[in-house]
């Protein structure tokens, strides 16, 4: 809230430059990405590069494109590697199992959580033993979604990022 423009060092090395815009929208590394703000990671195995969008097996039924450049990293991983998809919680959509598309991941909610202006929802997804991923809504239009309801996560394909498993 200070800055116009922030440094990130990890280690004692200088990772990221830029505007705290820049920053949370557009981290360059796992580490910026986690430092700056809320940030859902979530492990899959890297299947290939598909036109100009990498997919992403996210579980045995789900495999995502994300079309965004392979940041933390200057050359492509290998075929079955493991990477993480990284997304903001406010860039995640609930909808009915079902009906959130191809490419949504089935999961449950875990807890809802009213925070005023908005409500966060915590979702185990399908194929996933980690953490659960944080969603963020506005308040309003989301009463009738609670603990226990299957329902399909949304994700916003503009929003994903994309880094190597090892990457900090």
């Amino acid at each position: 809230t200070l800055s116009d423009r922030i440094a990130i060092i990890n280690e004692g090395k200088l990772v990221q430059v830029g505007t705290p815009v820049d920053l949370y929208q557009s981290p360059e590394t796992a580490f910026v990405a986690d430092f700056i703000g809320k940030m859902n990671f979530i492990e899959g195995q890297y299947l290939g590069k598909e036109d100009s969008a990498f997919r992403v097996r996210l579980s045995p039924r789900t495999t995502l494109r994300v079309a965004s450049s392979l940041n933390g990293s200057a050359a492509l991983p290998r075929d079955n590697a493991p990477v993480r998809v990284a997304v903001r919680p406010e860039r995640l959509r609930l909808a009915r199992h079902g009906q959130g598309g191809p490419e949504a991941i089935s999961g449950r909610i875990d807890a809802a959580i009213f925070v005023g202006s908005f409500r966060v929802f915590l979702v185990a997804i399908e194929g996933s033993d980690g953490e659960p991923l944080h969603i963020q809504h506005p308040a309003a239009g989301t009463e009738s979604y609670a603990r226990g309801d299957v329902v399909d996560v949304v994700l916003e394909q503009d929003a994903l990022r994309l880094f190597p498993a090892s990457a900090a």
